[in-house]
């Protein structure tokens, strides 16, 4: 299917990774459908109500950087909430009433498969799950010609990556910038990524050109993640 005949769904259309997918998939020609928390009783029955979604962005939550031993329930509470439990309400309200051809992106943290920071344990281990079900549910529904695929980011200009960065720099004990140049100094290609970087590859991942593309996860890190 074609992304000027696609209605397509995007979680958090307000957010930095949300607004820039939203106005990627517009100039594809696509007509855009915003909806926030997931989690809530309010936003799975928006997501009841919808009709003629042919796709859909996942676009999760950001970080929070936690001490592992500060780490409490609540904490894996809000993490679990926010993003696997927040992707399935969206995965099973929306896969079995898409159309062939239609797909869904899962935009997930490549925190989810690394896992190199203490600070984001529990982040992880949530964003690990967003991946684990973007797996099954492609599997689920391959043979009803619906795609799912995750887009894995790493360090991306963000005001939350800004956010995390403080967080992280005051736990630590330096400045913001030694911690930045340590991040870029594990990335290859030694820079930041861009939103626009993100947002192109969830359009390509949603258009026909990624028509037998399913069950991946596609790391936009700059090599840090290299499978």
């Amino acid at each position: 299917m074609r992304l000027d005949e696609a209605v397509c769904l995007v979680t958090d259309p307000g957010g930095a990774i949300g607004a820039a997918v939203v106005a990627e998939v517009e100039r594809a020609g696509a007509r855009v459908v915003g909806v926030d928390d997931l989690w809530s009783g309010a936003g799975r029955a928006r997501l009841a109500t919808l009709d003629g979604v042919t796709h859909a962005v996942f676009t999760g939550a950001p970080s929070v950087a936690l001490p592992l031993a500060e780490v409490t329930e609540a904490d894996w509470d809000r993490a679990v909430t926010a993003g696997p439990v927040a992707a399935f309400e969206l995965l099973r309200a929306l896969c079995p009433r898409l159309p062939a051809g239609g797909a869904v992106v899962t935009v997930v943290s490549v925190a989810g498969k690394s896992a190199r920071n203490s600070e984001v344990t529990v982040y992880s281990a949530a964003e690990a799950a967003v991946l684990s079900l973007t797996r099954s549910f492609a599997n689920a529904y391959a043979a009803a010609g619906v795609r799912v695929n995750a887009v894995c980011t790493g360090v991306i200009g963000t005001p939350a990556n800004d956010a995390y960065l403080r967080e992280v720099a005051a736990g630590r004990g330096v400045g913001v910038a030694e911690l930045t140049a340590t991040r870029l100094g594990a990335v290859p290609m030694g820079r930041t990524g861009t939103l626009a970087e993100v947002a192109s590859t969830v359009r390509f991942l949603l258009s026909a050109d990624a028509g037998f593309v399913t069950g991946q996860s596609i790391n936009v890190t700059g090599g840090f993640q290299q499978q």
